[in-house]
């Protein structure tokens, strides 16, 4: 048996701002309901004007790392981008639609000069306390706001973001038989693999239980099951890891595994902790 908890994501999420940062959370879907995974759509951001009172945040921080986004648009994926939080960001687009081209100039634009994009936000209090006032700042590569305000670019013009999470999983399981699902240390349900679409059995009650069934027909309605997530590699860098399953093919009860452990990722409150059964 593997026991494969929460605390195994390494997870970036941005929706979870500190103070000082953009007001935006993000809610997790309601209980009892299931909804699509986030299209991937390309970024479409363009700076604002320059607020003539703008001035790069008091509070930046040069930061490292790489974050990656999906970004749709009308429920059509476009591409992702990947954000090197020290560098600018590269974009890779899957389609070519008229919102895909729009998305190439927007971040063509983003991305020419000094890339610095304007980001709405509550100020830096002078004494250091609580939030400021809101009002106008401008970030660049390598500020810690910097992804927000890409992500807050691309959602005023109108598209649709989606940070993927990283993800670091030393030893995969090597078969998957059973889920035992749990949510903040109570039982929920365990879903079961056969020659069949999968299974599933509460354990729980209440509308926990309701929940995960509500996901897992959604699953079963799907062609096939899509899983993204990055994971850094031996020199340092970030790769992209898409898994797309079919009912019937090897890797298809480890999908349904890895999107239920990184659906609700943006917050260990909604997180489920997931042991998986082996074949025996």
């Amino acid at each position: 048996m593997t026991d494969f908890r929460s605390f195994g994501l390494v997870l970036i999420a941005s929706s979870a701002f500190l103070a000082g940062c953009p007001s935006k959370t993000t809610d997790p879907a309601p209980v009892g309901s299931v909804t699509a995974p986030a299209p991937v759509s390309a970024p479409a951001p363009k700076p604002s004007a320059e607020p003539a009172a703008s001035k790069p945040s008091p509070t930046s921080k040069k930061q490292a790392g790489t974050v990656w986004y999906e970004v749709s648009k009308g429920g059509v994926e476009l591409g992702t981008i990947e954000l090197h939080l020290a560098n600018k960001g590269v974009l890779r687009l899957i389609a070519s639609t008229n919102e895909a081209t729009e998305l190439r100039n927007v971040w063509d634009k983003l991305n020419a000069g000094d890339a610095r994009i304007a980001i709405d936000m509550h100020l830096p209090p002078e004494n250091g306390k609580g939030r400021g006032d809101y009002g106008t700042m401008l970030a660049e590569p390598g500020d810690d706001l910097y992804k927000h305000a890409v992500e807050q670019e691309l959602e005023r013009l109108k598209f649709d973001v989606s940070e993927i999470p990283e993800f670091i999983e030393p030893k995969p399981p090597k078969s998957v038989y059973q889920l035992e699902i749990s949510r903040s240390d109570e039982p929920v349900g365990v879903v079961t693999f056969g020659p069949g679409k999968p299974t599933v059995k509460a354990t729980g009650g209440g509308s926990e239980a309701s929940s995960l069934q509500n996901r897992l027909d959604y699953l079963k309605k799907q062609d096939s099951v899509r899983v993204k997530y990055h994971r850094p590699t031996d020199d340092g860098k970030s790769e992209l890891v898409v898994i797309d399953a079919k009912p019937g093919d090897p890797d298809y009860a480890n999908a349904v595994r890895l999107y239920l452990m990184l659906k609700n990722y943006y917050t260990a409150k909604h997180a489920y902790a997931v042991k998986v059964i082996e074949k025996p």
